[in-house]
């Protein structure tokens, strides 16, 4: 019995769609001889921001650790047979995140809170879409869209027709998201009111799909 002659064709489906969230992530770091000296320090620094966002309107539950860590600093000195490490003091991290809508005032406050001269924080925004299911349904369907108009021409320009789908495979990619990012003296340089007015370009995001048809 003769094999069916079939075509697999891959569709790229790119959609882009307007931020509704954005993502503020932070660090806040102290360094001190002393290893208790140096993780009190660093939360009462914590404790100063989670303050300063609850007065500001945002709930402080809503901050979110992303990693925490303590670390002896040693700095090399001296030259040739002298050259030795000097231990410098421990260095506590704690790297947060928090995520909100996108409405500049509330950044706004956000950006007071995490800048302030109590907290000494440097700043990074990036901007993500809140509903990823639904952004990928919407980029399959567009996929497979393609996928299906590419095939119906290269089976209608060789004389053939289309037929049934025989085998449907797409891998899922992650968004790919550039962040906008904010030095500590840029941010220390500016009050809460003239904070930069940012518009966030729409998220560009892909994925492909590639099906087998039958050729009649």
């Amino acid at each position: 019995m003769p094999r069916t002659p079939t075509i697999s064709v891959r569709g790229v489906g790119n959609v882009s769609v307007p931020p509704d969230r954005t993502v503020v992530s932070f660090d806040i770091s102290t360094m001190d001889m002393d290893y208790s000296r140096s993780a009190s320090d660093l939360n009462e620094r914590v404790a100063t921001l989670r303050a300063g966002l609850k007065k500001s309107g945002i709930k402080p539950e809503d901050l979110k650790t992303t990693s925490f860590s303590i670390d002896p600093h040693h700095e090399w000195r001296g030259k040739d047979e002298n050259r030795r490490q000097v231990f410098l003091g421990w260095v506590t991290r704690h790297r947060m995140k928090i995520e909100l809508p996108i409405d500049r005032e509330l950044l706004n406050k956000a950006f007071a809170a995490i800048a302030s001269d109590e907290v000494k924080s440097s700043i990074e925004i990036s901007f993500d879409v809140s509903d990823r299911d639904a952004l990928r349904t919407k980029i399959l369907e567009e996929a497979t869209r393609v996928a299906c108009r590419n095939a119906e021409t290269m089976a209608t320009a060789a004389g053939c027709k289309l037929g049934r789908a025989l085998k449907i495979e797409y891998g899922w990619s992650e968004l790919r998201i550039s962040p906008l990012r904010y030095e500590r003296n840029l941010m220390m340089s500016l009050e809460a009111d003239a904070t930069p007015d940012i518009e966030p370009d729409d998220i560009d995001a892909s994925d492909s799909v590639t099906i087998l048809f039958e050729l009649l």
